[in-house]
């Protein structure tokens, strides 16, 4: 099975619109995935889950950001910067858009021996799956962990100790991270998606260009100036 991995695209449409349109360029039929965090930071939240919707995923994940429109958890972003760009964001998304965000409100899914989560399971919305956490033996049923929520791509095999003597006892699990689509934090400012296959374990990371100067239009003086800059530097 091939799946399409869109996480963290944060309303900045014009970057999902170019990975969209690459992957559509390399006619192979995937499942799209969304892992969460599609709205926030960005000018055009109404816009991009119109976009997503219209992509028809197969999975879309609630993130950090969606849970603070409904959960009220706000107070552990980071930043007053981070709390003030949610408030935003709720004030701007229109009655479409909160019914989407609703309807998809699961930090994680399982499916066919693959864990889609925002974060991690210690942690579904906020977690950020570092290698400690990546060790914990809850993770030893799944063949691949998907997870977004840092930003910044990974591929890492983990080998758990289990009982099976053809495989010299030992169970692999394959954590991957497809990195962000709007607002990278890799020190590349090119949109970043990636395409999975399941049975050849082949995984495809794209950096694709796109017009962060027509992005960056968008933003009005509400926006702290500081979502609009980082663009340019993949910070």
């Amino acid at each position: 099975m091939k799946y399409a991995i869109f996480s963290d695209i944060h309303s900045n449409l014009t970057a999902l619109q170019a990975c969209y349109e690459h992957f559509l360029a390399l006619n192979t039929p995937a499942k799209i995935v969304i892992l969460g965090d599609y709205i926030d930071y960005g000018p055009r939240p109404n816009e991009t889950v119109e976009y997503i919707q219209n992509m028809s995923p197969h999975i879309v994940l609630c993130g950090n950001h969606e849970k603070a429109l409904n959960g009220g958890e706000d107070s552990k972003f980071s930043s007053p910067r981070g709390v003030t760009s949610s408030r935003l964001t709720r004030q701007v998304l229109d009655v479409s858009s909160m019914k989407f965000i609703d309807k998809n409100n699961n930090a994680f899914i399982e499916h066919d021996n693959i864990l889609f989560i925002h974060g991690d399971l210690s942690n579904p919305y906020w977690g950020k799956m570092s290698y400690s956490e990546m060790q914990d033996t809850k993770y030893r049923k799944y063949d691949f962990v998907i997870s977004g929520h840092t930003h910044i791509p990974h591929l890492l095999e983990i080998f758990y100790e289990t009982e099976n003597l053809n495989m010299r006892n030992k169970k692999k699990t394959i954590f991957l991270n497809p990195g962000s689509v709007g607002q990278p934090r890799n020190h590349c400012p090119n949109a970043q998606y990636m395409v999975m296959d399941t049975e050849t374990e082949e995984f495809n990371y794209y950096k694709v260009p796109y017009d962060i100067k027509l992005e960056q239009s968008f933003f009005t003086e509400e926006f702290d100036v500081f979502y609009k800059n980082r663009l340019i530097f993949g910070v």
